[in-house]
């Protein structure tokens, strides 16, 4: 089926002035790599990229791969915008989507100029280190919907990440060593999302898998349901996908 398209001394203490505060503050954030402003990502190719340095450590991790810009992105200071366009009505029951005429939010597995065209990527990983294919899997999800992640083929709708009877080890992605797919993501209300993954590959010289530590992504699906409180503002801004409304 094909979908349309975050003792008192004597002399009283000198007192932190907001601008002392948050130099201070910003000393602290800095060394952490989180700004003040957060790329925020609407349109484009863009992938969740695994990438290997035998020589870092951990060696195994996650990134933000913008494949217009030929960088690579920090997770923790980008934001994936699923945009207002996004958004369908179901045409039919799709279990566990939801029902005729619900809403729901998908990047679609093609191309669309107007929403970002998120991927899955194992390319720029060298041959010989890993045995086929590497795993992107889901650890956590915590949002104001639901979310999933599937892929159309031949009118039949096989899931890959799907939540909504718990996370496993099911709910991963087979990607090649070298490989680079599509999928669409879905998600059943607007608001902010944070999914959590890790990547996973088995060494041939070693049968223990080596696994990345675990990656999180924000998903700012359109419109944000009420305008933030100056505070929160404040603090999505210098804290993008760390904030917890509740």
């Amino acid at each position: 089926m094909t979908f349309p398209h975050p003792p008192a001394p004597m002399t009283p203490p000198a007192r932190a002035t907001p601008f002392r505060a948050a130099r201070a503050l910003a000393a602290l954030l800095l060394p952490l790599g989180v700004h003040a402003d957060p790329v925020r990502l609407a349109t484009g190719h863009v992938d969740l990229r695994i990438d290997y340095d035998p020589q870092r450590e951990p060696p195994l991790t996650l990134v933000i791969s913008d494949d217009d810009q030929g960088i690579n992105l920090d997770p923790t200071n980008t934001v994936l915008v699923v945009a207002e366009a996004a958004r369908l009505q179901l045409p039919g029951d799709l279990p566990p989507l939801g029902n005729a005429g619900d809403p729901l939010w998908v990047l679609p597995q093609s191309q669309n100029p107007a929403l970002l065209f998120l991927g899955l990527s194992a390319e720029s990983n060298p041959q010989g280190v890993f045995a086929d294919p590497l795993h992107i899997r889901l650890l956590a999800v915590d949002g104001p919907g639901s979310f999933f992640f599937w892929q159309a083929e031949l009118g039949s709708l096989d899931f890959f990440f799907d939540p909504s009877d718990g996370i496993t080890e099911a709910d991963s992605y087979p990607e090649p060593v070298g490989g680079h797919s599509h999928g669409n993501w879905g998600f059943t209300t607007n608001g902010i999302y944070r999914v959590t993954f890790e990547a996973v590959g088995r060494p041939l010289d070693n049968p223990t898998p080596l696994r990345s530590p675990p990656v999180t992504f924000t998903f700012h699906v359109e419109p944000v349901p009420a305008t933030p409180s100056p505070y929160r503002a404040w603090q999505n801004r210098h804290w993008p996908g760390l904030t917890n409304p509740a």
